[in-house]
């Protein structure tokens, strides 16, 4: 006969294991959702079009009977479920993106399956609030930050900032070759802060517009100077749209000949994040951009 003690372990070791297993559900979809929004980070409106479709997510490893056929000791599968074609077309497009995003965040996978949702499965949803999936937490409440508590971007931050302005060069530009292929002219980059007055920030905030703006600075050889200015100048407005969606006020680019020392040097590498001048005084900036408008 069993006894109530038992009974009472058997239940407990078992809600062990379902706390366990929806803990690690709920730790993976979140990875998810962060590696959706970085992939997407030019579009923050596609990543929730994307989240809000998701219906399931699992993995999946192979027998080691099948995994031995594909030449490898093991092999496994995240597949993502979604309701919506147009979803599944997007997440296709940057599949190999979303993937190295995916395993950044510690998701161990080899393969990324897409399904499309049928019958009961198109009315689960992964992520409840998609608006709010992938997305850091809220701060603590408090009292409101005013115009002039807007937070400023720092050194450390300098190279994210070229990263974003990349990726809006990529899709201003409308090829991800073209882009690198001016983008390979650069030498050296550096960003001048512009921090728009009380009044400005104030208009700017309630356009959802961030109260510091940047010059973006870039370096090239003299006889590739005038190619590259005028490039730049040709996008200009496209350029500056696509890097508001990325939360990057540009103010505008300015182009100079690089110095001898940077030669051979490349700030915005194909594989890896921009590399920032280092030591790059705001004065100096300001100045050789005024020379750069105001030539003679």
């Amino acid at each position: 006969m069993r006894s109530i003690g038992s009974d009472i372990a058997t239940i407990l070791a078992k809600s062990r294991v379902s706390g366990g297993l929806a803990l690690r559900v709920a730790r993976n979809n979140a990875a998810f959702a962060r590696s959706v929004r970085r992939t997407w980070a030019d579009n923050p409106a596609a990543a929730t079009f994307i989240l809000a479709h998701v219906n399931s997510l699992y993995f999946k490893r192979e027998s080691p009977e099948a995994a031995a056929v594909r030449g490898a000791g093991s092999y496994g599968c995240l597949g993502v479920y979604l309701d919506d074609p147009m979803a599944r077309a997007e997440l296709n497009a940057r599949r190999e993106i979303l993937s190295t995003a995916c395993r950044s965040e510690g998701l161990d996978f080899d393969e990324l399956r897409i399904h499309a949702s049928v019958r009961s499965m198109r009315d689960r949803r992964a992520f409840e609030d998609p608006s709010r999936a992938g997305m850091p937490p809220a701060s603590a409440p408090g009292r409101a930050a005013g115009p002039s508590q807007a937070p400023r971007r720092t050194s450390r931050d300098a190279s994210a900032a070229l990263q974003d302005f990349k990726r809006a060069a990529i899709m201003a530009f409308g090829s991800a070759e073209m882009a690198a292929t001016v983008l390979d002219e650069v030498q050296a980059a550096a960003l001048e802060e512009r921090w728009a007055s009380d009044y400005e920030q104030l208009k700017e905030s309630r356009k959802k517009q961030p109260a510091v703006g940047y010059w973006v600075h870039l370096f090239v050889a003299e006889g590739s100077r005038a190619t590259v200015a005028h490039l730049f100048s040709c996008y200009h407005q496209a350029l500056r749209a696509r890097c508001l969606d990325a939360g990057l006020r540009l103010e505008g680019v300015a182009v100079h000949a690089s110095s001898p020392e940077m030669a051979g040097h490349h700030a915005f590498p194909r594989s890896g994040h921009p590399r920032v001048l280092r030591n790059a005084d705001q004065r100096r900036l300001r100045a050789l951009r005024c020379e750069t408008e105001n030539p003679d």
